[in-house]
């Protein structure tokens, strides 16, 4: 079925990773298969500092997005124990061209 949105939306994904909540790597496929024990301990500490700042009185932390122009990065808690982070690459509009 076609999915609705504008090209500006279009991602396409160029990789995976699922870690523990201690940084321990489970799974690693795409682009972050290069570096991704670091990338882990990256997100885990961003998960961890955005998780004091919000506090568990809003429910606790479910997902965190880092968006560049190329490209965006999403963690997302998977069950108590574990991250999955996903890369997508993000259409750049530039002028009247996508490109």
């Amino acid at each position: 079925f076609p999915i609705s949105g504008t090209t500006e939306d279009a991602m396409s994904n160029l990789g995976q990773l699922t870690c523990k909540l201690d940084g321990t790597v489970i799974q690693v496929s795409g682009d972050l298969r290069t570096g991704g024990e670091e990338i882990a301990a990256q997100f885990v500490a961003m998960l961890q500092d955005a998780a004091v700042v919000m506090g568990e009185e809003n429910g606790g932390l479910k997902r965190l997005s880092v968006v560049f122009e190329g490209a965006q990065y999403s963690a997302v808690m998977a069950g108590s124990d574990e991250i999955e982070v996903t890369k997508e690459k993000r259409a750049v509009k530039r002028g009247s061209q996508t490109e």
